[in-house]
């Protein structure tokens, strides 16, 4: 199962795609259906939107990542593995367009500290009702982002995109 899509970067002509996937993939991996996956094995999603402000900066800013808060309904104890990158090296930003967010992926255990995963692991102990908790990255962005239109800041902000706090903060 492919779960943490990652936002796709920005071009000279327009925005990253949001939750895009990997560029290798032609185009994206299509998530499947959060339905199909509860029903066929044993998850809950607990949680899955948009990772706001996970996007690069720039004129066209980086698409975003997502959060994804997937519970392990097990009986018994069971292991898992990570295949992933992105976590020590972020989407990088080209021609003044910042970087986007790097990967987080986290276990969350109950009576446990939150475990950090690394994006290659095999053998993981997951004890029932663990949480793997996904922050995919954002897309880096492209042109200086100071040269974003007030239009499409103001959108990003509708959509949720990016959030008033962030604003306040790359205005300083």
């Amino acid at each position: 199962m492919f779960h943490a899509r990652p936002g796709g970067g920005a071009t000279a002509v327009g925005d990253g795609w949001e939750t895009a996937g990997e560029g290798q993939a032609a185009g994206g991996i299509k998530f499947g259906s959060v339905e199909v996956a509860e029903a066929r094995f044993p998850l809950t999603f607990e949680h899955h939107e948009f990772r706001a402000d996970s996007a690069g900066d720039g004129r066209h800013r980086g698409g975003v990542g997502a959060v994804l808060r997937l519970r392990v309904d097990v009986r018994e104890p069971a292991v898992a593995n990570t295949a992933g990158d992105g976590v020590r090296h972020a989407p990088y930003g080209l021609f003044g367009g910042r970087d986007g967010l790097p990967h987080r992926y986290r276990l969350l255990s109950r009576g446990r500290a939150p475990r950090v995963l690394r994006t290659k692991e095999v053998g993981i102990p997951v004890h029932p009702g663990d949480v793997f908790l996904v922050e995919s990255s954002g897309g880096g962005g492209f042109g200086p982002p100071a040269d974003r239109t007030p239009e499409a800041k103001a959108r990003d902000l509708a959509n949720g995109v990016t959030t008033a706090r962030r604003r306040r903060r790359r205005a300083r």
